[in-house]
This record gives C-alpha cells, sequence and structure tokens, in this order.
C-alpha cells in the first residue's frame, strides 16, 4: 500500500510542477462576440508593464474576435475593446497574478496552453488502463471467482470507451480550453458518452430481454423472477430515454436563460443519470464476460469429487431440463477423465427437499446418475442444504468425511481435488460464494436454453450487486458527490 501511495504522490507532484512552468509561460485568449460586422479589432490598455497584446485574430466562422494576452508583471489592468469606428468601447478589468496567470477578474480561465490538461488526462487514462489491466492479470492467478475481476473487467471497457472519446476530443482540438470550469463539463460528459456509446447495445440487449421473457413465462409460468428480464429491459430502454430529455431540457435553458440556476440543475440530473447508466453497464458487461468466461472453462481432469448443484424438480420427483444439464456436465467430465487419465471421481449429490417436492433434489440427482450408469458407491448424498452457500458448505463437510479427514484445517495437501457442476451462468458465483468459505473448488456449466440463459443472467447480475451492495452505492454517491461540486462550481462562475 506504501508503493501505491508514494506512486501517487509522485505523480501529484510531477504533474503540478509541469503546470506550473506551463502557466508560467501562459498566455490568456479573450473572446470578443458583440459584433455587427467583422470590423478590425482595436485594444487599448489603462496602463503599461503589466500585460501586452500579442495576438488579435477575428475567426469569420464563429464570429468571434480572438485576443491574446501575455502576463509581463503582477498586477491589475483594465482593457478597452472596440471593433469600428462608430463602436462603443468596452471595459474589462483584467488581473494577472503572483506566477502570471492572467484571467479576468471574478472569472478564472482562458488559458490558451490550457491544452496541456487535456494530454494530462489522456495519460491519466492510459496509465489508469495499465492498472486496470494489471489487476485483472493479478485477479486471474488469484482465481477466475474474484468478484473484483468482475469489476475490474468492467472498469476496463469503460475507460477503453473513455480513451477513445478523450482522444478523439484532443486530435480535434474540441474540449473546452476556454474556461478553467468549462474543462469540467468534458470531463463529465465522458460519462454521456459512454451511455450513448452503449445506449445501442443496451437497447437491443433489452428487446433481446423483453422477448425471451416472454417465451420463458410462455414455458415456465408467471412469477416476479421470470419477469425480471422485462423489468430490466424497460429500464434499459426508458433510463436513457429520460437522460436524452434531460439533454433537451439542458438545451433549451441554454438557449433560452443562459444564466439561469435550472440550467445547472439539469445539467446535473443529466449527468447523474448517464453517470449511473453508465456504471451499471460497466458492471453488466464485467458480469456477462466473467461468468460466460467461467461457464465455458473445464477443469483439469484430476478430480477426486465433483459437487452437484441441485435446483427445482419436477412434481413426480425427476429432474428438470435444467437439473438434467447440470448432471449431464458432471458425467460427461467423469467419463473425459477416465479416458484422459484413467482416474475415477465420486459424485456429490447436492440440494434439500422443498415444501413442493416429494423427495429432496439430491435424492432426484441420484436417481438420474444410477439411471446412467453410475454406481451407487460413487454416489455420496447431501440432501439438507436450501441455498448455494449450503450447498458448497454441507457439501465439503460430506468430502472431507468421506476422504477421512477430520476438519478442513486439516494439511492442505490431503484434500481432495473438488469440481463443481451448475448451469453455465451459475458458475461464477457459485465459485464466489465457495472461496468465500475458503474452499477451493474449481466449476464447470452445463447448457440451458436460450430464454432461460438471459433471464438467469440477469438474476445472476443482481445477486452479483448485491454482495457488494454497500460498496456499490458508496461508489455511486462518491461520484455524484463529485458532479455536485463541480456544477456548483459552474454555477459559482457561471461559465457553463
Amino acid at each position: 500500500m506504501k508503493w501505491k501511495v508514494l506512486i501517487f504522490v509522485v505523480l501529484i507532484v510531477g504533474l503540478t510542477i509541469l503546470n506550473y512552468f506551463t502557466i508560467k509561460d501562459q498566455h490568456s485568449l479573450f473572446y470578443y462576440d458583440e459584433l455587427e460586422a467583422p470590423y478590425e479589432s482595436s485594444v487599448r490598455l489603462s496602463s503599461d508593464g503589466v500585460i501586452e497584446v500579442e495576438k488579435i485574430v477575428y475567426d469569420p466562422v464563429q464570429n468571434v474576435t480572438r485576443i491574446e494576452l501575455k502576463g509581463i508583471d503582477e498586477g491589475r489592468v483594465t482593457i478597452y475593446l472596440k471593433n469600428g469606428e462608430d463602436q462603443e468601447e468596452r471595459a474589462v478589468d483584467i488581473v494577472v497574478n503572483k506566477i502570471g496567470l492572467v484571467y479576468e477578474e471574478d472569472f478564472i480561465g482562458s488559458l490558451s496552453n490550457f491544452r496541456i490538461v487535456g494530454y494530462e488526462i489522456l495519460g491519466f487514462l492510459l496509465l489508469s488502463i495499465a492498472y486496470t489491466i494489471y489487476k485483472i492479470l493479478i485477479e486471474k492467478k488469484k482465481t477466475i471467482y474474484s468478484y473484483k475481476l468482475m469489476f475490474y473487467v468492467g472498469v476496463f471497457f469503460f475507460l477503453l470507451v473513455t480513451l477513445l472519446a478523450w482522444t478523439i476530443n484532443v486530435l480535434k482540438e474540441s474540449i473546452n480550453y476556454n474556461t478553467l470550469y468549462g474543462l469540467y463539463g468534458d470531463i463529465v460528459g465522458i460519462f454521456n458518452t459512454f451511455g450513448l456509446f452503449v445506449f445501442p447495445f443496451m437497447f437491443i440487449l433489452a428487446i433481446f430481454l423483453i422477448f425471451s421473457n416472454i417465451a420463458l413465462i410462455k414455458h415456465e409460468g408467471k412469477s416476479f423472477v421470470n419477469t425480471l428480464g422485462i423489468i430490466m429491459g424497460l429500464l434499459l430502454i426508458f433510463v436513457p430515454i429520460i437522460g436524452v430529455f434531460a439533454i433537451y431540457f439542458l438545451m433549451v435553458e441554454l438557449t433560452q436563460n443562459y444564466s439561469n440556476g435550472m440550467f445547472h440543475v439539469s445539467y446535473f440530473v443529466q449527468s447523474s443519470i448517464f453517470m449511473i447508466l453508465a456504471y451499471f453497464e460497466c458492471l453488466m458487461i464485467g458480469t456477462y464476460v466473467c461468468t460466460r468466461r467461467a461457464g465455458k472453462y473445464v477443469p483439469k481432469f484430476n478430480k477426486d469429487y465433483v459437487i452437484i448443484l441441485g435446483c427445482s424438480i419436477r412434481k413426480d420427483g425427476t429432474v428438470t431440463p435444467l437439473l438434467k444439464g447440470r448432471v449431464d456436465r458432471a458425467i460427461w467430465f467423469a467419463n473425459k477423465q477416465k479416458e484422459a487419465e484413467d482416474r475415477d471421481l465420486k459424485f456429490v449429490a447436492s440440494g434439500g427437499q422443498g415444501c413442493d417436492e416429494v423427495v429432496s433434489e439430491a435424492e432426484a440427482i441420484k436417481r438420474y446418475l444410477f439411471d446412467n450408469g453410475v454406481s451407487e458407491d460413487k454416489i455420496i448424498v447431501e440432501d439438507k442444504s436450501t441455498t448455494t452457500y449450503e450447498n458448497m458448505k454441507f457439501s465439503y463437510a460430506k468430502i472431507l468425511e468421506d476422504a477421512g479427514l477430520e476438519s478442513e484445517e486439516t494439511n492442505k495437501k490431503e484434500i481432495p481435488a473438488i469440481a463443481f457442476s451448475t448451469t453455465n451462468y451459475h458458475v461464477f458465483r457459485s465459485g464466489n460464494i465457495a472461496e468465500s468459505q475458503g474452499i477451493r473448488v474449481i466449476g464447470m456449466g452445463g447448457k440451458t436454453k436460450w430464454y432461460f440463459h438471459v433471464n438467469a443472467l440477469i438474476r445472476e447480475f443482481v445477486a452479483i450487486l448485491n454482495l457488494e451492495r454497500k460498496k456499490h452505492l458508496f461508489n455511486i454517491l462518491f461520484v455524484i458527490i463529485g458532479l455536485a461540486i463541480m456544477t456548483l462550481l459552474s454555477y459559482y462562475f457561471d461559465i457553463m
């Protein structure tokens, strides 16, 4: 932790020194837009020795005159701007501070060399991406079920899109360098850029969610769980639309009432909406990548036990297609291991009996295994669990007991190699739950029908969010407070 703090301090000190020497040779740009015709502008100073006029350029595209000033010595001076012989002079009070920064009194900004900050932000994004990749590689070495891994993958995608958007802005010089606080608007705009960039993909996902859930309800019946995809799909469609309306309201306020406080309120609301949307889009991307990778992973053929995680069974006590996929995957793995390494393993059928089930899930799994050629002496039954947490905990205890080990405190070299089988979308969270108990396992995923997979992925996403809900709330609150501070500063200086 100390070296991270040291690097951060060195980086801040380095940027401060760089900006100091940049500002020392700073010019100030003022835009005079009270033009009726492109007359040649003239500038008169109230006194000498404080600033000097470097350049006066008329921009016919924007119909403004750009006046470039350079500080000579600390002090105050009034400049008088005039366009044409018949125009009245406009007085502007200018201040030059101790480090040579030139700015209009009570108004900070208009720095011609301030674009250095744009490149600094570009460098910061590159460093952030490099650090994120480093963290992803570190987490992958530890485990593929790391919650942090999911988070870092989402952050990586966000930073990648942000880097692309910011690079385009820098190359096109479209960043707002005219005012110091105007740059904040460009930084906040990254959230909007990301939200708008990902929106088409989220819209397609939303439509697919809605239709897949309609199919799910037809096959599985109505329930709140089976409508989660429809709810999420509607949110993915309407939340960005609300953000777009906020942008429209922002533009209306900008046009009709430039200095009204509602302009800043609408900007804050719009930015907050897209920030929250971008945050959850990143987490959803991370969840999809990690769950898909974990679901497709095939463990090494060196296992002693495979835990089959139970789920609901049919009314007659037989396995459902979903549970069948889990058991078939475990049988497939056992056969492949036998072919590759000539090594047998034992099956742990895990799952208790629900109030509406005629037998336990474990018993249904055992019967299916037996019907598919697995001898009874290779089947261990764990029929007390009601959750994935208990599946792992109780099954692990059964394995230790079967292996003749007194407890998990036994020498790690003696602990059997364990795999588990569940539905592909469920592997990541199951592995995470097992590792939270200190249980070393590796999972494999059985296939499921298309209309069930998407809805289940949403449920996994919500479940994973729930695991770290306080951290997510803190992250969102932290960024919203930052947006609020920038909005208040913008309102205070009235330069948005």
